[in-house]
């Protein structure tokens, strides 16, 4: 007898997923399925990998910052103990997370999941290895703003990954406030030192076999870098994994451009490092920052030595500036 059951849809919806011969492209967002889309539009190079959690940093499913190898070890926990059964496992770390860019506007946060957005694109170019982002958010005081932000994981140096944030006020005035941070995920707090909201709301597996969360501070503080008006607002936090003795730095810094901030403010402590930047937009304004962020890893270098060696990456694709390294890998 004939069934009357209508097999589900398979593939990506391509109304909202249009095709393209080189993008991967996403018109409307939606928050039933960010592990698919966080995963979908995640950009690496083989050494870091970011996965495609919004700027805001919330309503994520789970939030991934990736160093290739970087690891800690824990002791593998066995009903019954036999020769052969492995001993010691070995868990990516989070690292701390540089994609964080925050917006405010008449004190009031850009959350993706409750906005009024009248336009909203997100693309994956395979050409030039760039995450974009553009959207129209209509705010809660009636101002009108174009929001863009590109993401892009440098395959020409592999420590390198550079990100750009612009807001236009289409219609109205009033302050806006950027703020872009690098934040200790991995230890069980958000930029507010909400646990919950540290690595996003996705489920995880029981497996004996994974660590999915850790009984000990993984990342151990070792050092701390403020700016000091050479390189600008430059900011580094270095660690050690507790267990395994891998050590990790993590660096940002920005360059504005378009309307200037009328204010600037670089805060670091132990596992979070935010620069604010506040604005006074007209109609028509456009504030603009571009944001390098470099991470180094290691067996047993002290953290303080990567920390140079981000400063020096870094250094180098300001230099360069963005035009350029955007080009060097299209």
């Amino acid at each position: 007898m004939a069934s009357n059951h209508v097999p589900p849809p398979t593939g990506l919806d391509p109304h909202r997923f249009p095709p393209d011969p080189w993008r991967l492209i996403e018109t409307h967002h939606d928050g039933d399925d960010l592990g698919l889309t966080e995963s979908l539009f995640a950009v690496g190079n083989g050494y870091i990998g970011l996965r495609a959690n919004p700027e805001e940093g919330r309503d994520a499913h789970s939030h991934g910052t990736y160093i290739n190898g970087f690891h800690e070890t824990w002791e593998i926990q066995h009903a019954e103990n036999a020769y052969g059964f492995a001993k010691v496992g070995q868990t990516i770390v989070n690292a701390p997370d540089a994609k964080l860019i925050k917006l405010y506007v008449d004190d009031e946060p850009l959350l993706l999941g409750t906005a009024d957005l009248s336009a909203y694109e997100r693309t994956l170019d395979m050409r030039t290895g760039v995450l974009t982002r553009d959207l129209t958010w209509h705010t809660p005081s009636g101002k009108l703003l174009r929001v863009r932000s590109t993401r892009m994981v440098s395959v020409e140096e592999r420590h390198l990954a550079v990100m750009t944030f612009d807001v236009t006020m289409l219609e109205g005035s009033g302050p806006v406030t950027i703020s872009s941070q690098l934040l200790n995920r991995q230890d069980g707090v958000d930029e507010y030192h909400v646990p919950d909201a540290a690595l996003g709301e996705g489920e995880t597996i029981a497996d004996p076999r994974q660590a999915s969360t850790f009984d000990h501070r993984v990342l151990v503080p070792q050092h701390q870098r403020t700016p000091n008006g050479r390189d600008g607002d430059l900011v580094a936090m270095g660690y050690r994994c507790a267990n395994s003795g891998m050590t990790i730095a993590a660096a940002q810094r920005h360059v504005t451009a378009s309307a200037e901030p009328w204010s600037t403010e670089t805060t670091v402590e132990t596992d979070h490092a935010k620069t604010v930047f506040e604005y006074e937009l007209a109609e028509g304004d456009t504030a603009s920052i571009v944001k390098y962020v470099s991470y180094h890893t290691s067996r047993g270098v002290p953290s303080a030595e990567l920390a140079d060696r981000c400063v020096r990456t870094i250094g180098r694709a300001v230099d360069a500036g963005l035009d350029a390294v955007v080009d060097q890998q299209r």
